[in-house]
């Protein structure tokens, strides 16, 4: 079988699990380019299927460099990514790049909270963005100079503290199929009654608007019933030819509150830190996964990991590198 040449740019923590993975493969050949050469000749030190080289990404040798590859990985700060695409373009190779940063509970002893040791550029920029995103209906924009006063407390975990803010524009992720959440009950309500909103608070006081009540006794009677068949609830609803036609009697009622999905992964003493492994062991399966023709990522144009015939792949390979979401249902 034909070796795969590939040169990955950066030396960074990331570089050496995404090389080390790919080094599994015995047809593929390795080039680790920056402009410090010592810090490839760490990474490459002891294989036979890697070398390394100085180049600074900067420079008009690049293109050549990325010409005599089959791929190029951008390891480098994503203000380089362009430049690099266009050189791959030139020489007709494909480009496989992320982006990443990482807060270290332990480390976050700043009073901004973050581990700088990893990315303090992309840290400070990602709280500078303009946001936009949808909530209950509704397109939300947040200027960049509002945008950590929208910020608000969430919880993943026991023992962690994380703030939750919105990421850029996500209202385009509506179009995906998968991420289609459908409509919940309490909206549909809203959207039969015209209550306010699609608060539980809202829909009772709308049907305390348009229902007459004989007795105090028959409300409480009445809106349980309503409560109990979860009409008021977040609980998506399956699409039927009609509202009433929702409700059957061979159907199962279900109230699911809510789910969560959460990763903990925790650096190796001596070994990869949690982040290098996360981002770099994963780069690294996609890589080999393009290498290895997967029907999914050998498309013309950019693709990016937005649909599951991508995604499905490469966390089947991560969760048996230990890299793995744990479930929970609230």
């Amino acid at each position: 079988m034909p070796e795969k040449k590939i040169i990955a740019l950066g030396s960074g923590m990331v570089a050496k699990p995404c090389v080390d993975y790919l080094l599994r493969d015995k047809k593929n050949v390795l080039t680790i380019a920056c402009r410090t050469l010592s810090s490839t000749q760490n990474i490459a030190a002891g294989r036979s299927s890697a070398k390394a080289v100085a180049l600074d990404v900067a420079s008009p040798e690049l293109d050549h460099h990325v010409a005599e590859h089959d791929l190029v990985i951008s390891l480098v700060p994503f203000v380089h990514h362009a430049a690099i695409v266009q050189s791959a373009i030139k020489g007709n190779t494909n480009v496989v790049t992320t982006s990443y940063d990482s807060p270290a509970p332990e480390v976050s002893d700043n009073p901004l909270r973050f581990k700088f040791s990893w990315s303090p550029r992309g840290a400070l920029l990602s709280q500078q963005i303009s946001a936009t995103f949808l909530q209950d209906g509704k397109v939300i924009e947040i200027s960049n100079k509002d945008f950590m006063n929208k910020a608000v407390l969430y919880h993943v975990l026991d023992g962690y503290s994380f703030l939750a803010y919105p990421n850029r524009d996500s209202v385009p992720f509506r179009s995906k199929a998968w991420l289609n959440e459908g409509l919940k009950w309490s909206h549909i309500q809203q959207q039969l009654t015209g209550a306010a909103s699609a608060t539980e608070v809202d829909l009772l006081a709308k049907v305390d608007e348009v229902c007459s009540f004989r007795s105090p006794e028959e409300r409480s009677k009445i809106l349980a019933g309503l409560k109990w068949m979860g009409l008021f609830s977040d609980e998506v609803a399956a699409a039927r030819d009609s509202p009433v036609a929702t409700l059957r009697s061979t159907g199962q009622d279900m109230q699911l509150p809510g789910h969560t999905s959460a990763l903990e992964l925790f650096g190796e003493p001596g070994g990869y830190s949690a982040m290098a492994k996360s981002v770099g062991l994963t780069c690294g399966i996609a890589i080999q996964l393009l290498l290895d023709d997967e029907p999914a990522s050998n498309k013309p144009g950019v693709i990016a990991p937005y649909s599951r015939e991508i995604c499905d792949p490469i966390r089947v390979r991560a969760e048996a590198e230990g890299i793995k979401l744990v479930e929970h249902t609230l």
